[in-house]
């Protein structure tokens, strides 16, 4: 949603064809403008004539409305699936499972280990030049071991993104403290601004304005 000239009336014809070729699994998200590139300056002259915010939102509840009329569950902020289709490969990024990322700009995670307790990533070269070349000179990319107050965020704002939510006693198993112990202030901040709910126990979920400003939850946390 969000894309340039597109209208709400496009998106219903849209999702009407969608829904007649009956897929397992829609992913549908919203358009995001990545700065320095072509068309975040083409974004800035004015020449990409983007819908405005309140109608990207319409749009955006009614893929929400249409899918789950037509049976998909929406497990994640911007995928939808039938039961017993929600996407594997994509889970493991979510719930933090190891990953080997191969070609351009692919980022491989590593399980913890001694040393490393929660984990390290690295992240291949996003230049072809670059990439071709470690791969000649068989030289990985930097690794990067996270620290527990990175990896405490990541395990928050990704979790969010799940329809379940953050599992607070998970959460205290891996760091040793619930949620709450080490972000207080953005939690409540959110929950006072209805944007996301904590559950007795502490388990922590989007509520459905939340989900559309999901981006913007998730920087409390980093």
């Amino acid at each position: 949603s969000g894309a340039p000239r597109q209208t709400l009336a496009g998106v219903e014809r849209d999702l009407t064809e969608l829904i007649g070729f009956g897929p397992e699994h829609v992913s549908a998200y919203e358009l995001s403008i990545e700065a320095g590139t072509p068309f975040a300056r083409g974004d800035a002259r004015g020449q990409l004539r983007r819908p405005a915010e309140t109608e990207v939102i319409r749009m955006l509840e009614r893929v929400e409305a249409r899918l789950a009329g037509a049976g998909y569950t929406r497990y994640e902020t911007s995928n939808y699936a039938r039961p017993g289709w929600e996407a594997v490969h994509n889970r493991r990024y979510w719930e933090r499972w190891p990953v080997l990322g191969l070609g351009m700009g692919a980022v491989s995670t590593d399980p913890p280990s001694p040393g490393r307790p929660f984990g390290a990533r690295r992240a291949n070269p996003r230049r072809l030049e670059d990439w071709l070349a470690g791969v000649r000179s068989g030289a990985g990319p930097p690794c990067e071991v996270l620290s527990a107050a990175v990896a405490r965020a990541e395990a928050v704002f990704l979790a969010l993104r799940t329809a379940q939510g953050l599992d607070a006693a998970r959460f205290a198993a891996e760091f040793g403290a619930p949620p709450r112990d080490f972000f207080a202030r953005p939690i409540d901040e959110l929950v006072a601004a209805g944007l996301l709910v904590e559950r007795r126990g502490g388990d922590l979920s989007l509520t459905p304005r939340g989900r559309l400003l999901a981006d913007s939850v998730a920087e409390h946390f980093v």
